[in-house]
């Protein structure tokens, strides 16, 4: 079986991108505690809400792969996401 090269490249940017946000929570929380003058418990909880929102919509977006065509159910992803960093950043000022 051929490889596509572009969708091997597709699968290892999503757990790089993955593996570089999980891993650099972390060492930023001093820096979170400095900037934001949040305690350390509102700081950790920062990692904790990540990790349950991943695993909250990695269920949804699961059965969101399963029920339609792979390329609506990414344009879908895509719009959420950046829809959702957009009313963050909106949100912060």
């Amino acid at each position: 079986m051929a490889r596509n090269r572009y969708m091997v490249s597709l699968v290892f940017l999503t757990f790089f991108v993955m593996s570089l946000l999980t891993n650099i929570l972390g060492p930023i929380v001093p820096d979170i505690i400095s900037s934001f003058h949040v305690s350390l418990t509102a700081a950790g909880f920062l990692a904790f809400a990540f990790f349950i929102a991943y695993g909250v919509m990695s269920i949804p977006a699961g059965f969101l792969v399963v029920r339609s065509v792979s390329a609506i159910s990414r344009c879908h992803c895509f719009i959420v996401r950046d829809g959702g960093g957009d009313g963050h950043a909106a949100s912060s000022g």
